[in-house]
């Protein structure tokens, strides 16, 4: 793929234009519709891929001196659809999940080949009334599991890296076709954070969904992380389907594949228990199936912070997405128990921040917890037709703090 980068970062200090690898490309395979690929369609997967390279090649931990201006430049097979609303709309949505403002300039003469491969996509005719994003993860495997009933309309759609047959047996399990799968190749380093990881996903999501022609797309995440709330302010959490993102993401494919979108979370007003404690719960009694969905950031590391080493394979039980896990299955599943005594502080900050999240919540209620929720999340609540309204925003504080007080 022909890509070059440059970032600023939070001292002033601009870097050295970064080429992407000209090996960078999308291996996409599985069902589709009968509609075919479109150049425009092959250019939002390029994009989206870009950005998940981009992440990938930064180098350096997170707090230091990180980027808040990206250059980018692009070759494209339709530049001449990526107007100026486009443009807008894809820099809203990135500029809202990393808080650095991205500037594209994207130029023509890329060949159908360039770095997306899609000839292993097998094409259906079929009905297909949305597309869902399955990670394999708990609240996507929840969600299709909530919703089977719709299997036949519903075409799946999952990134891989070493997951690729865990998602389709867990498909299989219950009662799903096969997904359409991809991977990236070419990609150089292991990153810094991933704040635009998700963007990449609803982009192989539209991808796959225009050739159905089915512009319906489902996220489905729990609303705690879904709104992104933070358990303290000094988490900086990932944006990947928050509201904001979707409404950004629904304008960028409206304005580059034409016609009208939706991205919906029906997950966004629950918390992670009661995601999972829908007809999958049900499902996992006296089986192995939850062994098999991951959730943890850190599962195929072999070292968490300070060099503590972990298993490769296993979750770690301490960060973010191990912790909110914990108190829907009600389970120590991790490798590391953030209630022993031995644990090491610096792995047990996500815990006991959620912990004072949650006691303070519960001695005085869940107001004064509302008015120190991050401003992208109390924006929700406001204007003539808000995503939530304050008391469903609250209401879903109090549950979280509660269960979490329970699981642990």
């Amino acid at each position: 793929m022909s890509a070059r980068f440059r970032t600023v970062g939070l001292a002033g200090r601009a870097r050295d234009w970064t080429a992407l690898s000209a090996d960078l490309k999308v291996h996409v395979g599985g069902p589709c519709g009968s509609v075919a690929v479109t150049p425009q369609a092959r250019d939002i997967l390029r994009v989206g891929s870009t950005v998940f390279a981009i992440e990938r090649a930064l180098s350096g931990s997170p707090g230091r001196n990180r980027p808040v201006e990206f250059e980018v430049e692009l070759r494209l097979e339709r530049p001449d659809l990526w107007t100026a609303g486009a443009l807008a709309a894809l820099g809203a949505l990135l500029e809202f999940q990393g808080d650095a403002h991205w500037t594209w300039s994207i130029s023509g003469g890329v060949q159908p080949g360039d770095g997306i491969d899609h000839t292993a996509l097998a094409a259906q005719d079929r009905e297909v009334s949305r597309v869902v994003l399955f990670s394999g993860g708990l609240d996507s495997t929840s969600g299709i599991a909530l919703d089977d009933v719709r299997a036949g309309e519903t075409q799946l759609v999952s990134h891989y890296s070493r997951q690729k047959s865990v998602q389709r047996s867990l498909a299989s399990e219950l009662g799903y076709g096969v997904p359409t799968q991809a991977r990236i190749s070419g990609t150089t380093g292991r990153g810094r954070g991933f704040l635009h990881r998700s963007f990449y996903f609803l982009c192989l999501a539209a991808f796959v969904a225009e050739t159905f022609g089915a512009h319906r797309l489902v996220q489905y995440e729990n609303g705690i992380l879904a709104l992104a709330i933070p358990p303290s302010p000094a988490f900086m959490m990932t944006r990947h389907a928050h509201p904001r993102v979707h409404e950004a993401a629904r304008r960028l494919f409206a304005e580059v594949l034409g016609g009208t979108w939706s991205i919906e979370n029906p997950f966004l007003k629950l918390t992670k228990r009661q995601c999972f404690d829908g007809r999958l719960a049900g499902l996992l009694k006296g089986t192995a199936l939850l062994s098999e969905i991951e959730s943890c950031w850190y599962t195929n590391s072999y070292q968490l912070l300070g060099g503590i080493e972990k298993t490769v394979g296993k979750p770690c039980g301490v960060c973010i997405p191990c912790l909110v896990r914990r108190t829907a299955t009600r389970i120590a599943e991790g490798e590391i128990d953030p209630l022993a005594s031995a644990t090491a502080d610096l792995l047990k900050v996500g815990y006991h921040a959620y912990r004072t999240m949650a006691d303070q919540i519960l001695a005085g209620g869940p107001k004064r917890a509302y008015l120190e929720l991050p401003s992208y999340v109390r924006g929700l609540t406001a204007g003539a037709a808000p995503i939530l309204m304050r008391e469903e925003l609250e209401d879903l504080l109090e549950r979280f703090a509660k269960e979490y007080d329970d699981s642990f």
